[in-house]
């Protein structure tokens, strides 16, 4: 059987020769891009987990009353939209990023920690927050209230 960090690379180096002839791995095969998915998903995890204190900090300056809702929920979208463009340049440059990639498929393997839902919730709940609606206080109590969850989520993690 073929170890997971081979599959992975087999799988990415496949599906961006696909791309590069304007093909798609999804469309082509179905199943191998549920598994490359898979994996990235897990990559995608313990990237966000390496960076689990600057969102706690983040969190903490937004709970303390230091930044306001609007502020925090951009600052927030922008950290986590930095790790995602950080996964696609990764995905790209494979070749070069392959020691990182392999470290980050095993980071956390027991899958003991797992953020990626309740941030991406949080992504969710920050790029709907609209300072200007006429329910700007009820989202931005919604927003706190997540963020209190989130936080707690993360100290554990």
């Amino acid at each position: 059987m073929i170890n997971k960090n081979q599959e992975f690379f087999k799988l990415l180096k496949y599906s961006n020769e696909l791309r590069k002839n304007n093909k798609s791995l999804f469309k082509e095969n179905p199943e191998k891009s549920k598994k490359l998915s898979r994996l990235l998903i897990i990559i995608e995890e313990n990237l966000h987990l390496r960076q689990k204190d600057k969102y706690i900090e983040l969190m903490q300056i937004f709970l303390n009353n230091n930044i306001n809702a609007e502020d925090f929920s951009f600052c927030f979208i922008a950290k986590y939209d930095n790790i995602n463009q950080t996964l696609r340049e990764m995905k790209q440059d494979f070749e070069k990023k392959f020691d990182e990639l392999s470290n980050l498929l095993i980071e956390n393997k027991n899958k003991k920690y797992q953020i990626g839902m309740s941030l991406m919730s949080m992504y969710n709940h920050c790029d709907d927050f609209n300072p200007n609606s006429n329910s700007s206080i009820t989202d931005e109590e919604n927003l706190r209230n997540y963020a209190i969850i989130l936080l707690s989520e993360l100290k554990r993690a």
